[in-house]
C-alpha cells in the first residue's frame, strides 16, 4: 500500500498543459564511461553532452561534444546555441554533473561486459 513513485504527466499527454514543471534528465552509458551521452531538458533549453563521464565536473574538454538548443523554439534541434549562451550551458551542466554523480560505482555494467565469455545455459529458450 505505497504510492507510485513518479509524477503524473496525464495533463501533458492530454494537451491540458504544454509542459511539465520540472527538468528532465537523460543518460545513456552502455558504450562505456568514455562514450556517455547525458542531457538535461527544461521548458526552454536542452543541453546535450557526449563523451567521457562528467561526474568529476569536467565537461568542456576536447573529448566532449556539447550542444545547447532552445528547445521551445527549435524542437528539431537544428541550431546549436552553445557559443551564444555559455552561461545557460554552465548552469545546466552543473545540474548534469550533480545528476551524474548519483550513479553508484557498482551500477549496471556496460552493454558488452563479459560478452566473449558468455555461454548460454543448455535449455535456454528465448521467445
Amino acid at each position: 500500500n505505497k504510492p507510485f513513485d513518479g509524477r503524473d504527466v496525464l495533463d501533458v499527454l492530454q494537451a491540458k498543459r504544454r509542459q511539465l514543471d520540472r527538468e528532465l534528465y537523460f543518460y545513456h552509458g552502455q558504450a562505456g564511461e568514455d562514450k556517455e551521452k547525458i542531457a538535461i531538458r527544461t521548458a526552454e533549453w536542452k543541453l546535450l553532452i557526449n563523451g567521457p563521464n562528467i561526474a568529476s565536473g569536467e565537461w568542456k574538454t576536447a573529448k566532449h561534444d556539447r550542444f545547447l538548443f532552445r528547445i521551445d523554439r527549435d524542437p528539431s534541434e537544428t541550431t546549436d546555441l552553445l557559443s551564444r549562451h555559455p552561461e545557460v550551458a554552465a548552469r545546466l551542466a552543473k545540474k548534469l554533473v550533480s545528476h551524474r554523480k548519483l550513479q553508484p560505482q557498482d551500477g549496471v555494467g556496460v552493454y558488452n561486459a563479459g560478452r566473449k565469455k558468455f555461454k548460454a545455459p543448455k535449455n535456454w529458450v528465448v521467445k
